[in-house]
């Protein structure tokens, strides 16, 4: 059975047969900071985790959109979780 474990502006946490899956943080826009960490720390630990990731540059943030982590930030930020795999998306 799926059971939707958690459904938040921190994104969708899934659980099925005792895997449990963290992905689209806020919803495909997402920058990592300790606020972010603490709250999925304590909904953890997951199996699997997908974040969002394109980078971030001034030419985006000069348009308003912040953009998602870089690979770099995306794995630091995996790092923090105990996973078996990282997918960081593009």
């Amino acid at each position: 059975m799926t059971e939707i474990q958690y459904a938040g502006q921190d994104g969708i946490i899934i659980r099925r047969n005792n895997i449990t899956i963290c992905f689209d943080l806020y919803l495909s826009d997402c920058v990592a900071d300790a606020q972010l960490a603490v709250t999925l720390l304590s909904k953890g630990p997951f199996d699997f985790m997908f974040v969002p990731i394109n980078g971030h540059d001034w030419k985006r943030l000069r348009n308003n959109p912040m953009g998602n982590m870089t690979y770099r930030e995306a794995l630091d930020f995996c790092g923090l979780f105990i996973l078996r795999i990282q997918n960081p998306e593009v």
